[in-house]
This record gives C-alpha cells, structure tokens and sequence, in this order.
C-alpha cells in the first residue's frame, strides 16, 4: 500500500515536472564543464520513454529537447566567445586537456564546424565541448547557429525517438 503512495508519487512528479526536466538537463548538458556530468541525451531518451507510455505528450518532450540543446550550445558558444582560447590554455589541464589538444581541436572546429556540431553532439565530450571552442575561435554566428539548429533538431528527435520507440 505504502509502495503504491510513493510510485504514485513519483508518477506525479514526472507528469508535472517532466517537461521542464528534459528542457533543463539538455541545456546544462552543453555547458562546459557541468554537462560532462549531465547525462541529457539520457533524459531525452527516458522522456521518450515515458511519453510512449503516456504520461508525457511526445511533441512537447521533443520539443524541449530540441530547444534546450539549441539554447545549451548557444551559453557554450557565448561562453567560449567571453572566456576566448586562453581560459582553456590556462584550465584545460584541470579537464584533462593539453595545449596542443586544445589548438587541434580549436583547428578542427574552425576547419569543420558543421561536422564537429552535428555528428559531434553524440559524443558526450564533444557536445560539451564543441560549441565553447567555436565561440573561442570566433566561428561566424550565423554558420554557428545554422549548425547548432540542424544538430539540435537531429538530437532531439534521434533520442526522443530511440525512446519512444523502446517503450513500446
């Protein structure tokens, strides 16, 4: 009886706050260094889920998904265009990153940027990352965000998606 009070309540939570949870753990999961221990590709997975078994509404979860990548990468891309290159020279060894990692993957931003922020979304370093040195480097806004938008679409309807369809 007491089992059956705390799932309900746990049921209500989800159902209340839900929406805003995936808005907020995918924005954060793009803000260096929190969102390496932001796991928002996970929650956009578990909204999915639980809009498959109905206690969340599929277009709103993918749609905060969605927007809060997009909004995510474009602090880390501010960020990055604030702190510039050499708050990574003078931290990056806190994060486990060299200087000479810091200029081949500053080199790899600015040489591919669309592919470092669509493809590198699924990767949990890089979607953290990428953004910040594309704002370090000073990647033209408009081709940032053009790249930030279709990598967020993609991101969002991919996880949701792979959700929805394992709560089946």
């Amino acid at each position: 009886m007491i089992i059956d009070k705390i799932l309900l309540l746990k049921i209500n939570f989800v159902e209340k706050f839900g929406i805003f949870l995936v808005f907020f753990l995918t924005f954060f999961e793009s803000i260096p260094p929190i969102g390496l221990v932001i796991p928002g590709a996970l929650i956009s997975f578990i909204g999915g889920f639980f809009a498959r078994i109905g206690l969340l509404e599929l277009l709103f979860v993918m749609s905060a998904s969605i927007l809060g990548a997009i909004l995510g990468d474009l602090a880390g891309y501010l960020l990055g265009r604030y702190f510039q290159k050499e708050f990574l020279h003078k931290f990056g060894e806190y994060f486990f990153i060299k200087k000479e990692q810091i200029e081949r993957i500053g080199q790899l931003v600015c040489n591919h940027t669309g592919k470092s922020l669509i493809i590198g979304r699924l990767n949990p370093v890089t979607r953290v990352f990428a953004p910040f040195f594309a704002g370090a480097h000073k990647i033209q806004f408009g081709k940032f965000m053009a790249f930030n938008i279709i990598g967020g679409i993609l991101y969002g309807f991919l996880f949701v998606s792979l959700g929805y369809i394992f709560g089946q």
